[in-house]
């Protein structure tokens, strides 16, 4: 990586355990992997509990961070972990940060290394409290188009008014050493769901299987565990998040809140148009010619010719077009606040929409429903190409009364003919690929390009098979 957000210092044996300024808890720290404050105890703490709501997406995983919350002592910690603690040889990030944000006390943060960029929640090193959440883009690599482009969306979404959803702020924008820094707001502060990512957070019980449905039932009854005193007291936010989701899984993840999101949304930002005289009509063409020039040949005479079908049946047509973000996995809305009374129904909760770089105006909204609907697939275990494909097949191509009746109710809404969704989805496909190849995610593009040479082989049976 020839940029990196500081120069790590590993702490060797015979020094002080007090001065770990961080311990490398994945990864091949900085190229990728995962950092967190090494420092005091609620910082450590504070640190992990960001770190479940950002990684902890299965069972094991849940698990691993759990371990870590539940032995949360100094001296397990450096026993651990006492070979991968370091120390930022200048700190100039810190300073940096300091400078942007003014907070009332000094900071520190957990790094999350990724393909092209760090994310860094910023904790407040006296009270462990999460005040806000930095993305910092690799300079040179068009990374930065996308901090941009979530920094001009976000701005936007603060003038609207969605009852129900709120939105992160853009706290700071500015340059560190080339790279471009976005500073976020965290969630609203809640004092019963603190910073809950609703969704997933519960969904590894119910794979357990029966035998552990019965901890989804807790609900309020699960809160006496808090009072075993502070070391336990994560355990009763636990039984609480449990009891508001507890069993979820696959498709059942996906809730009214989340199609309530889309319609206000769409209501707010819409407007009508003849296909071909939208603004995502130029887009996906330049989107066409971006994948041209990044495939072979023959790869791409597959992807020209479902485009070319799409636009040939919707392009005289009018279509609602709006904001619309194209990747919207459940788990990108945490719930922030749920009245007292109601603690356990999802319509009386507030909302916070994170995760907005790949926004854009005039799309088709139905592309972050689909996306929405492929997050909930039920199949998690196999080959990578071959899930995606067969998620697909299954959400899709073959008879599902939920997945029914999500598309009834929002293409109604759309006011979007059956016919013309499946070639909204060929288009999405095709926006998808464009997606991961701008940012060589050349895996993640073998999915859509295997996909779409599976579509090529078996096209009426595809076409007919669509929402059976």
């Amino acid at each position: 990586m020839p940029w990196n957000l500081f120069e790590k210092v590993d702490i060797k044996k015979s020094r002080s355990f007090s001065e770990a300024r961080f311990v490398v808890l994945s990864g091949e720290f900085l190229k990728s992997g995962v950092a967190l404050p090494f420092g005091a105890k609620h910082l450590r703490a504070a640190a992990l509990r960001e770190f479940y709501l950002y990684k902890g997406k299965d069972f094991w995983s849940k698990a691993k961070i759990t371990l870590l919350r539940i032995f949360n002592l100094d001296f397990v910690w450096w026993f651990v972990f006492r070979k991968k603690v370091f120390v930022d040889k200048n700190e100039e990030i810190f300073s940096f940060l300091a400078s942007k944000t003014k907070f009332e006390e000094p900071v520190t943060f957990s790094v999350y290394s990724g393909s092209r960029k760090y994310i860094l929640p910023i904790f407040g090193e006296k009270s462990g409290k999460l005040l806000s959440v930095a993305k910092v883009y690799f300079p040179g690599r068009e990374s930065e188009i996308y901090g941009e482009n979530e920094a001009k969306i976000l701005d936007y979404l603060q003038k609207l008014d969605i009852p129900g959803f709120s939105f992160p702020r853009v706290l700071a924008k500015d340059y560190f050493r080339g790279a471009l820094v976005i500073i976020l707001s965290p969630p609203p502060p809640s004092s019963e769901t603190k910073h809950s990512n609703i969704l997933p957070k519960a969904r590894w019980l119910g794979q357990l299987g029966p035998k552990a449905r019965w901890l989804g039932q807790l609900g309020p009854k699960a809160r006496w565990l808090g009072q075993l005193g502070p070391k336990a007291r994560w355990l009763g936010q636990l039984g609480q998040n449990v009891g508001m989701f507890g069993g979820t899984r696959g498709i059942d993840a996906i809730k009214n809140c989340h199609l309530d999101f889309l319609k206000k949304l769409s209501d707010k930002t819409k407007e009508e148009k003849i296909f071909t005289e939208s603004n995502f009509y130029n887009e996906i063409q330049s989107e066409l010619s971006f994948l041209q020039s990044k495939m072979s040949n023959e790869r791409f005479k597959s992807i020209k010719y479902f485009f070319d079908k799409a636009v040939d049946n919707l392009n005289s047509k009018s279509f609602i077009f709006s904001l619309t973000k194209r990747e919207f996995p459940f788990f990108e809305m945490l719930c922030v606040a749920a009245p007292s009374s109601s603690m356990f129904n999802v319509l009386s909760s507030k909302f916070f929409v994170i995760d907005w770089e790949q926004a854009r105006f005039g799309f088709p909204q139905i592309f972050d429903l689909y996306s929405l609907i492929i997050s909930g697939g039920r199949f998690k275990k196999g080959n990578y190409v071959e899930l995606y494909e067969r998620n697909i097949q299954d959400l899709f191509f073959i008879k599902n009364t939920k997945i029914q009746s999500i598309l009834d109710c929002m293409l109604k809404f759309w006011n979007i003919e059956k016919g013309d969704a499946y070639y909204f989805f060929l288009l999405y496909l095709v926006d998808q690929l464009y997606i991961h190849l701008h940012v060589n995610h050349e895996l993640s593009a073998s999915r859509v390009t295997a996909l779409f040479e599976k579509i090529s082989k078996n096209e009426n049976k595809f076409r007919n098979n669509w929402l059976p």
